[in-house]
């Protein structure tokens, strides 16, 4: 062995940054509780302002009892937001949209302008 070679660092003598390496058990639980909460408050938010989208969504799915049904739970809820009042943010944007799509496409659907 030469003596560049002896003085080269080794893999584990490799000095890290202080935000390389895995995080200690704590910070990767806090992460863990901060993601899920951001995704749970999230969904939340949606269903709540976004019934609409719930059930276009429910409405594209295969046919089978599973969706017939969650079909029916889509419509109810939309029903309850638009009767809560919750419904009326999502349904002036979209209105909106569709009005500015009108104007750039020439009262068309930009699927049928393409063709």
């Amino acid at each position: 062995m030469t003596a560049a070679e002896a003085s080269a660092p080794t893999l584990d003598e490799t000095p890290k940054a202080p935000d390389e390496g895995v995080p200690d058990e704590a910070a990767a639980a806090a992460a863990l509780r901060w993601t899920a909460s951001v995704v749970v408050m999230t969904t939340l938010f949606l269903l709540v302002f976004n019934a609409a989208s719930l059930k276009s969504w429910a409405n594209g799915l295969a046919p089978s009892d599973a969706t017939v049904a969650l079909r029916g739970y889509a419509d109810r809820w939309e029903a309850t937001t638009e009767r809560w009042g919750v419904a009326a943010p999502r349904d002036a944007v979209h209105a909106a949209w569709t009005r500015a799509v009108a104007l750039k496409w020439g009262g068309t659907s930009p699927e049928a302008a393409a063709r």
